[in-house]
């Protein structure tokens, strides 16, 4: 339920700022199983026109916040 829950969220936004890229961030997207899920879902629900969008995982992880700190 949660995955479909954040589907519908980047659905609209994929909806009304057409990127060509959405990145997420946190622990839990180190899971691979959750990024596959969420492309695959997300691509049966989003328009035709906006399907070329690329949903991927943060590659800091977890650890953005320190590496923003540091800086």
């Amino acid at each position: 339920n949660w995955i479909d829950e954040i589907i519908y969220g980047l659905i609209n936004l994929v909806h009304i700022f057409n990127p060509s890229c959405i990145i997420l961030g946190g622990g839990i997207m180190k899971q691979a199983y959750i990024i596959d899920s969420i492309n695959k879902k997300i691509q049966d629900r989003i328009m035709e026109s906006f399907k070329d969008v690329k949903i991927v995982s943060a590659q800091l992880g977890n650890n953005a916040g320190v590496f923003g700190m540091a800086n």
